[in-house]
């Protein structure tokens, strides 16, 4: 995966955030190749997110040391296969631009972005400015965030986890008051995020039954 990201993101950083103790002898750190290694969180949290949000938000401080200006996160279980991306996803953010001049857009993969799931935008693959990747895995564990932003575990009958934690929290840093309804998650899409369909990404995710797919 690494190989074919080195071709078709060519003299672009990449970043993989792993753990202290995950095997990585045979990756080497390059100018264009950083292994982030963190200290496991003390607690998982529901669906391991407290292990996402830490992971990710280190790789982001790294980048955002280094200057980028635009992320694209995804998964190791995940691989894009297509050229030219780069200019691919820099031309979304250009034709579709934020209603709110002083936002941009985040883009996001139609996997397991679900249309009737309020709030169910994927968190497997995600591109956007650097400040906006890094304010929606802002660095806090999630008994932080439900304390913070008064989340209970079930609102209005979705269950309050995971992805849908993220977004929500994501779009209360933004200022959005919230009323869990699909109507308000269909108005939050068209206004803050892009949906970009896998085809147009070449993407493969290993996972479940990714032999019929």
């Amino acid at each position: 995966t690494l190989k074919i990201y080195k071709k078709i993101f060519p003299k672009t950083l990449i970043v993989i955030s792993t753990w202290q103790n995950s095997y990585t002898e045979n990756l080497k750190d390059d100018d264009y190749f950083k292994i982030y290694r963190s200290k496991v969180p003390d607690e998982p949290g529901l669906g391991n997110i407290n292990y996402q949000i830490k992971s990710t938000a280190n790789a982001i401080k790294l980048l955002k040391k280094e200057g980028i200006k635009n992320i694209l996160k995804t998964r190791t279980d995940c691989r894009i296969m297509k050229p030219n991306l780069k200019s691919f996803l820099l031309g979304l953010q250009k034709t579709f631009v934020s209603n709110n001049e002083l936002n941009s857009r985040i883009f996001a993969s139609n996997v397991a972005s679900c249309k009737y799931r309020i709030y169910g935008l994927t968190d497997i693959l995600l591109f956007g400015k650097t400040e906006e990747i890094e304010l929606y895995f802002k660095e806090e564990t999630e008994e932080q965030i439900f304390k913070k932003y008064s989340f209970q575990r079930i609102i209005n009958e979705t269950a309050v986890m995971s992805e849908i934690l993220l977004c929500a929290r994501y779009l209360k840093n933004k200022g959005v008051e919230l009323d869990w309804t699909l109507d308000h998650w269909w108005q939050c899409l068209s206004k803050y995020f892009g949906i970009i369909d896998l085809n147009n990404l070449d993407l493969f995710w290993y996972k479940y039954d990714w032999n019929f797919e």
